[in-house]
């Protein structure tokens, strides 16, 4: 656990750097670091620990104010999330299914969510009628059309996988392994001075 939290720090460091350097508009709208307050409250609210890489990230930044600047710090035209962002939107997406659901359905809605509580951390339900959320996704990063990516702090062996949502519900597979990988991703790309468009991500700019 040590050893994720050291490379986290490392890793970001280097995405810092680059950001000073290239893209000082966003550099200068990153959040300072999270409050131990606030973490101690994701934990509560998720029901469990925080995996060392995203305690590692978010003590020192967590997320980033309304951006400027071409590009997005993240793939698919995403950016870090603030925290006190991330708790809303969770709630929202917790009492969305539940504000929808028929009276006469909600124990079966309850009970079904119970279930996939249980489920090891990566399992999805991506073609149920209505979107599901569980207390222990957390929003880590968003775009301006209300999609992101949350972690899944489940327990399991993907624990702290990143899956992308939506408006409508959530993919079938993890689009990261952990958030460790996702900002490796970033790092070298930022590094190797790509300037164009990777696929859906433009990185940042002047």
């Amino acid at each position: 656990m040590a050893e994720t939290a050291r490379q986290t720090n490392e890793t970001w460091t280097r995405i810092e750097n680059w950001l000073a350097h290239h893209a000082p508009r966003m550099s200068a709208a990153l959040c300072p670091p999270a409050p131990e307050a606030t973490l101690r409250r994701v934990e509560h609210l998720t029901g469990t620990d925080l995996p060392p890489d995203l305690a590692a990230w978010w003590r020192r930044r967590h997320g980033l104010r309304q951006p400027s600047g071409p590009g997005a710090l993240f793939p698919d035209s995403c950016h870090p999330l603030p925290l006190d962002d991330a708790l809303r939107h969770q709630a929202v997406f917790l009492e969305t299914p539940r504000r929808i659901c028929p009276d006469t359905l909600l124990d079966d809605l309850e009970a079904f969510l119970e279930r996939c509580a249980h489920d090891p951390a990566g399992t999805t339900y991506p073609h149920e009628a209505t979107a599901v959320w569980l207390p222990a996704w957390i929003p880590v990063a968003h775009d301006t059309g209300g999609a992101g990516l949350f972690a899944d702090l489940r327990p399991g062996p993907r624990r702290g996988c990143l899956i992308r949502y939506s408006r409508d519900g959530h993919a079938a597979e993890p689009a990261w392994p952990s958030l460790a990988a996702l900002l490796t991703h970033v790092a070298d790309h930022l590094e190797a001075g790509v300037r164009t468009p990777l696929g859906h991500w433009t990185v940042p700019g002047p």
